[in-house]
């Protein structure tokens, strides 16, 4: 006589039971595919937000550093910290600061608002990243209002058009000039 292995009798067995019940078959089986189909989009997500390197040539060098205040809930540094650490840094090859600014842009048909970032002239060095077209601003030109502009909002609000360099556009009602 022919002997059945024990694994091979259960999987028979549950086979069966799971044939002779088909309600429970279909909720069993749409339960795990909604758990697999939640798992693998949360894996995606984390993936594409922590464990997929950054954009940038040799962002594994890239460092954050902040201080966080004891009556703030957000890490911040002042501008004359952000100076403090600049000057006495000996270790860093470069330094730039970064704050999210968001600002309406107007004149150009309906008013848009845009999520930016204020940013050191040293920030895009730091990213080691340059403008598509146009140029950085220097050092010099951090007190004066310029904007550099992504490709998407390029694209949609201005068509890819070039001669958008040098423009002056109203960002919250206050003139500022294209520089890329």
């Amino acid at each position: 006589m022919f002997n059945i292995p024990p694994l091979v009798q259960d999987l028979l067995h549950s086979a069966r039971g799971l044939r002779r019940a088909p309600a429970f078959t279909l909720t069993a089986v749409s339960a795990l595919a909604i758990g697999l189909g939640a798992t693998s989009a949360i894996f995606s997500l984390l993936d594409a937000a922590l464990l997929r390197p950054l954009p940038f040539p040799d962002a594994g060098r890239l460092l954050a550093i902040s201080e966080r205040p004891p009556h703030f809930l957000r890490n911040t540094v002042s501008a004359p910290t952000y100076l403090d650490w600049r000057e006495q840094d000996r270790t860093l090859e470069n330094m730039g600061a970064m704050s999210r600014a968001s600002r309406t842009l107007t004149g150009l048909g309906a008013p848009a608002a845009l999520s930016g970032q204020k940013v050191t002239a040293s920030w895009f060095k730091v990213l080691g990243v340059q403008p598509a077209i146009g140029r950085l601003f220097t050092a010099a030109e951090e007190s004066t209002p310029l904007a550099l502009i992504s490709h998407r909002l390029w694209m949609q609000r201005f068509g890819g058009d070039r001669a958008v360099i040098g423009r002056t556009i109203a960002l919250d009602g206050n003139p500022i000039l294209f520089a890329g």
